[in-house]
């Protein structure tokens, strides 16, 4: 009988009913397979990618028709200057403000707890609220002049369109009150 060289002790009741145990082996973990630069970089580019998918796509000035170096660079920079903050509050005004069918600019504001004020009347006093109106952003490419001119119409109640960023028609939600410009 081949005697087996103790791995460790275990104790019991007492002394005499003391056991000495053989413990296995631990299990030997495969050995990854060798990969080539090339493998690697692939698998680094395909995680790269997963990073980068958007959730909404239609909040980014990225374009599908963009370059892939064009795009990766206009996403780091949103995702710099927050663009990630914006979709909760995104969701929320979709589920719980779209559906309701009343004014959705007012709203949106609020989720992203930005107080919209203005100085004076509004509408003014002498607008003639039977011609047409056009409200035009002074900043073409800045969101937030954009939807402070939607607000603004959204309170004459009654049914108006704004000049916009053709990019900002990729939100769906606001199509309807918006006419969009092309600034290439």
């Amino acid at each position: 009988m081949k005697e087996v060289e103790p791995r460790y002790m275990t104790d019991f009741a007492d002394d005499s009913d003391a056991m000495l145990l053989e413990r296995p082996d631990p299990p030997v973990a495969p050995r990854p397979e060798k990969r080539s630069r090339r493998q690697k970089a692939k698998a680094a580019l395909k995680r790269l990618r997963e990073r980068v998918r958007l959730k909404f796509p239609e909040l980014t000035y990225a374009s599908p028709e963009d370059p892939w170096l064009r795009r990766m660079t206009i996403r780091t920079i949103e995702h710099i200057a927050g663009r990630n903050y914006f979709v909760k509050p995104y969701e929320r005004w979709i589920r719980d403000h779209i559906a309701l069918g009343k004014p959705i600019i007012r709203p949106m504001l609020g989720l992203i707890d930005i107080d919209f004020e203005y100085e004076g009347q509004w509408p003014p006093a002498d607008l003639d609220l039977e011609q047409p109106l056009v409200i035009v952003a002074n900043h073409p490419y800045g969101v937030l002049d954009g939807i402070g001119a939607l607000r603004l119409a959204e309170e004459l109640d009654r049914p108006f369109k704004v000049l916009i960023h053709k990019d900002l028609m990729k939100v769906g939600e606001i199509r309807d009150y918006c006419l969009p410009i092309n600034f290439e």
